[in-house]
């Protein structure tokens, strides 16, 4: 019995460490799937704010703000999201939609996100399938990030 145990806490040790490797923070969700639905529902907040964010900084110029006043200004008040605080740093923040590149996967998550909708309860009213359509719509058609 004492080997048994002794063999199960290392397996646990071993996945909580391979776990750790993909991120620091580790969290039990729920049953089976549980984590696909938390990592789709996340994704689309994520895609809504990238959509935002690029928008605003497409449209800035045309009210005579310059990209760099209206992030300084998104970041320090209650426009402020992980994307825009972490647009230098993230990599793939300046792409147009390429169906193999980031943005794309974001559209993918989404997708999967109203898949599972459709396959769940939801009753969603019309204006938020509106919404949701145009968030996909949005991603396929994202501004060009701008060169001040």
């Amino acid at each position: 019995r004492d080997l048994h145990l002794s063999i199960r806490r290392q397996r646990q040790m071993c996945i909580r460490d391979s776990l750790n490797i993909l991120g620091d923070k580790i969290y039990h969700i729920g049953e089976f799937g549980s984590g696909m639905s938390v990592k789709v529902l996340n994704n689309f907040v994520a895609s809504c704010s990238v959509v935002a964010v690029r928008h605003v900084l497409s449209e800035a110029k045309n009210l005579n703000i310059t990209t760099n006043q209206l992030l300084k200004i998104l970041n320090s008040s209650s426009g402020q999201t992980w994307f825009s605080e972490n647009l230098e740093n993230i990599d793939w923040a300046k792409e147009n939609y390429e169906t193999d590149n980031t943005i794309a996967i974001l559209e993918k998550d989404v997708r999967s996100f109203l898949d599972g909708l459709a396959d769940s309860n939801s009753s969603s009213n019309k204006a938020m399938v509106n919404f949701q359509n145009a968030l996909l719509n949005g991603l396929k058609n994202i501004p060009k990030f701008p060169h001040n």
